[in-house]
């Protein structure tokens, strides 16, 4: 049988890193991350989990857990214990957690009333996103400490037959949170921030550039249900949503864009209660006009914290910073398309990545940009730049935005590593470089 070499080949930089360690995990590890002060790899055989525990520095294996249940995914914690996940059917039926120990033992397992968005650590615990619209705290000893409700499922916009048959689509939360501060999370163009102790502090949603407001004078009476259903043609029900009847001040609503038909248009009522007098007769109202949704509409794709921040990254190139008291601090624009990954340490922003652009930050301020071949990608902060890997391929950027080394793997790169002095990837082998003195690096 022939022999499988899994291979690295340096295509620049040569001079700046060099391959100090290599190790075969076996099992092959399918993912790995940072437990503490270890790399922990988790490998499949047989049906069953294995764990491999491995020093960073040396590249030797610390411990070997075997014989555990299938693991689909895996969260790492600062303090060294895991998060394990566990979905057998498709979404919309119950996942499992398992709830892994520093030392690799099982310490409990909880079972969720459907599948996991996203995960994230947080002081001494985990807050779960669950596709059910619910946000879960869970201990690293595997106890429930709180859950809440976030947002309920809704229709999908783009789709036909849930216009006619009312289904919905389970939401998707993502979950962000600065070690170890509070958990924020995102859903569609909604942003959320909670306390550790799972009380909702602020909700609010992506600022929208097309907005456009009026002041107007209502009508005299307020239509009932049923005359504004009869006025837009569709039948009287039995319960009807209130956004129905607000439709019912369209020809009040001056419209002065001629680009896009009034239909697309979805109108939100602001301080409807406030507009009203002693006696309840609504005399002055604020209508907000922003373009419908439709398959170009602003949502958001990314989110990172750091200290009192938050920063959030939409479908449409824009990064939006808000502090914790939800003040927008900035808005900025990194590239045309999904800024797919934000990277922040506790300085601030680090890095951004755009439809194959990279940028890279100092102080809150571009410092640097470069383009990439690929459209996605993995990002990770690094002491003195940015990781991005994708494929085979691993970039190491610096902080002006200059790739400084590259390198080709023969196996697809499935984790990277960073730490103070280097950084390992996993592509098939757990590959560790480290910093060339620098009296050698500077060497012809």
């Amino acid at each position: 049988m022939p022999i499988k070499l899994h291979t690295v080949s340096i295509r620049k930089g040569a001079g700046e890193f060099e391959l100090a360690e290599t190790l075969r995990v076996s099992p092959e590890a399918k993912l790995c991350g940072a437990a503490g002060n270890l790399i922990r790899c988790l490998s499949v055989a047989r049906g069953r989990s294995v764990l491999t525990d491995v020093d960073p520095a040396s590249l030797t294996t610390e411990r070997r857990i075997n014989d555990l249940p299938v693991f689909h995914r895996m969260w790492f914690h600062p303090d060294g214990d895991c998060l394990a996940y566990t979905q057998k059917g498709k979404v919309g039926n119950p996942s499992t957690l398992f709830f892994v120990t520093a030392k690799g033992s099982l310490a409990a397992q909880a079972t969720l009333p459907n599948a996991i968005s996203e995960a994230t650590a947080g002081p001494a615990c985990w807050h779960i996103g669950c596709r059910n619209g619910r946000l879960y705290t869970y201990s690293l000893a595997g106890l429930c400490i709180w859950r809440r409700h976030v947002v309920r499922p809704r229709p999908n916009p783009y789709s036909l037959v849930a216009a006619f048959t009312g289904a919905t689509e389970p939401p998707y939360l993502s979950v962000a949170s600065s070690w170890p501060g509070p958990p924020v999370i995102t859903e569609s163009e909604r942003i959320f921030l909670f306390s550790q102790f799972g009380h909702r502090r602020w909700r609010s949603t992506i600022p929208n550039p097309h907005i456009e407001q009026y002041d107007l004078c209502m009508p005299s009476y307020l239509p009932v249900p049923a005359q504004a259903l009869q006025k837009l043609g569709i039948e009287c029900r039995d319960r009807v949503p209130l956004g129905f009847v607000r439709l019912v001040f369209d020809s009040t609503v001056p419209t002065r864009s001629t680009s896009a038909p009034r239909s697309l248009f979805n109108k939100s009522i602001e301080s409807f209660e406030e507009a009203a007098g002693e006696t309840g007769e609504v005399v002055l109202a604020r209508v907000d006009l922003m373009p419908g949704r439709s398959g170009s509409d602003e949502v958001i794709r990314s989110v990172a914290t750091w200290y009192q921040r938050i920063a959030i990254g939409t479908t449409e190139g824009r990064v939006h910073v808000f502090d914790f008291e939800r003040t927008l601090l900035m808005s900025f624009c990194v590239g045309r398309g999904p800024v797919s990954a934000i990277v922040a340490d506790h300085r601030g922003l680090k890095a951004t990545y755009c439809a194959g652009l990279l940028t890279t930050f100092e102080d809150n301020d571009i410092n640097g940009c470069v383009k990439l071949p690929d459209y996605y990608a993995n990002v990770a902060g690094h002491v003195a730049g940015v990781l991005v890997w994708r494929w085979n391929t691993v970039w190491f950027v610096n902080s002006r935005g200059r790739v400084i080394w590259k390198a080709e793997f023969s196996k697809v790169v499935r984790s990277v590593i960073p730490d103070d002095v280097g950084f390992t990837v996993l592509a098939g082998h757990l590959f560790s470089f480290r910093y060339l003195p620098s009296t050698e690096r500077n060497s012809p």
